[in-house]
């Protein structure tokens, strides 16, 4: 009974810590590019009230670090101002073609810009878009209106899980982070 106590109050207590960051929610529009679903901007801002910008930029590295395998390899950044990540992200959504499910991976950057109490996101830009199974394909939105993932600028209900998993990849990640930088029990392991 004390552990089934213990494991409600550790996983309301995530929830909590999770619930401090503000949800990071980019959208796919037809046009190829990620925009804030809130406003339509091309940024996030968070607020970290009481922090100092260097402060911020601080704890943003040790997450995006985290994030990553080899951090050093997409990582650059320009000391307390701007984070930039270069990365990858196989396998990120499917589409099928003829029945035939075809896995697509992206390489993107995302900004990150600091401020005294606050922390920018530049909505993630997508650099390219590769298969294994097929060629690289330069724009983008090429691809997307080709493939009628998008009609008359909705999405399209039947390629929806295309959009949903470029979508996924790229708010999962970034929500990770900001909740990494709101979680202050990460040293206590």
């Amino acid at each position: 009974m004390r552990k089934a106590k213990l494991l409600l109050f550790l996983i309301g207590l995530s929830f909590y810590q999770i619930g401090l960051a503000q949800n990071i929610n980019f959208i796919l529009t037809s046009a190829g590019t990620l925009v804030n679903k809130e406003d339509s901007s091309d940024f996030v801002v968070i607020n970290f009230e009481g922090k100092s910008k260097d402060e911020i930029f601080e704890e943003a590295l040790k997450a995006v670090t985290m994030a990553y395998n080899s951090p050093k390899d997409i990582i650059s950044k320009v000391e307390n101002e701007m984070i930039s990540i270069n990365g990858t992200i196989p396998s990120c959504t499917v589409y099928r073609s003829l029945g035939i499910p075809i896995y697509f991976g992206m390489d993107y950057v995302i900004k990150l810009q600091f401020k005294d109490g606050k922390m920018r996101i530049n909505a993630p830009y997508i650099s390219r878009w590769f298969a294994d199974n097929a060629p690289n394909i330069t724009p983008f939105s090429g691809w997307l209106k080709a493939q009628s993932v998008f009609k008359n600028g909705k999405p399209n209900p039947k390629k929806q899980y295309t959009i949903d998993g470029i979508e996924g990849s790229f708010n999962n990640l970034l929500n990770s982070i900001s909740a990494s930088m709101f979680n202050k029990n990460k040293e206590s392991w």
